[in-house]
């Protein structure tokens, strides 16, 4: 948040997990944050780190994935969908999502799964999308909800939070991803 403390949805899921912990097995986790400045910077610590690292996120595991990482068994599918602004109208059929997608840009993080999901957009429908990068899912998803013409995907926990927070982004119904 803008005072610097952790927040969100998975900081909650972390914060309830060490509570179980205590409640369970009468031990104290103390957890030590880090904060990560792009998604390939908190992906390179996983995929180097030295020591055993605990965390919550909302990272697709993948084939490619699982070799490079620890995963736990996951806790919620990770649903990927994509939003843009409320001026920008919600697609009620395919024609209205095809104008929205070629009229518009769309933004994502290198090396994700959202980015995957629009090459494959772009491969198999729209080649023409153009395609913009930020560093992580919040630069992405404040990009969204301040610009008139970019679209892109993000995964369902962090559209709800950021829905309950009146940011302005609109859910398309098309082109919905389920990831592990």
């Amino acid at each position: 948040n803008k005072q610097g403390k952790p927040e969100g949805i998975e900081y909650d899921l972390l914060m309830d997990f060490t509570k179980f912990i205590k409640d369970k097995y009468q031990l104290d986790v103390v957890i030590y944050w880090e904060k990560m400045h792009s998604f390939e910077s908190l992906y390179e610590t996983l995929q180097l780190r030295t020591k055993p690292i605990l965390g919550i996120a909302s990272l697709s595991i993948t084939e490619s994935r699982k070799d490079e990482i620890n995963f736990s068994i996951p806790y919620l599918p990770d649903i990927e969908i994509i939003v843009s602004r409320p001026d920008i109208p919600i697609a009620s059929n395919p024609k209205e999502f095809t104008k929205m997608v070629t009229e518009t840009r769309a933004i994502s993080v290198a090396n994700s799964t959202f980015e995957q999901n629009i090459f494959e957009l772009k491969e198999s429908y729209f080649p023409n999308i153009n395609l913009v990068y930020v560093s992580n899912v919040n630069v992405l998803i404040d990009s969204i909800s301040n610009s008139n013409d970019l679209w892109g995907y993000i995964s369902l926990p962090n559209y709800l939070s950021y829905y309950s927070e009146n940011k302005g982004l609109n859910r398309q119904r098309f082109f919905i991803i389920e990831n592990q």
